[in-house]
């Protein structure tokens, strides 16, 4: 199931070859993400169940966290753009101050 989630994401182009040719990655990123994501829940459920007698209904979903990993990698290839284009803003306003 890994494979398929892995290119149904981008994943795989993220992970091109030499040859240009996208590969999966070799490890279960999207399945280990998942046992992450449930960890983290796990964990708030447990520490909930401390001051409450309820228990907690915990739903994990191998798409929703190769959803996640494609969302967190496009952010950060725009973060990085819009931070690259700021500096050059910054350092075009820069050269035109006559500060002094």
């Amino acid at each position: 199931m890994d494979p398929v989630l892995q290119a149904f994401t981008g994943l795989m182009m993220d992970n091109k070859g030499e040859d240009g040719i996208p590969h999966r990655v070799p490890f279960v990123v999207i399945d280990m993400s998942t046992a992450l994501y449930a960890f983290q829940a796990l964990s708030a459920a447990l520490y909930a169940r401390r001051d409450l007698s309820q228990g907690r209904h915990i739903a994990v979903s191998l798409l929703e966290a190769a959803a996640d990993s494609a969302l967190v990698r496009e952010l950060s290839d725009f973060i990085v753009l819009v931070n690259v284009d700021n500096a050059r803003m910054i350092a075009t306003t820069d050269r035109g101050c006559a500060c002094g």
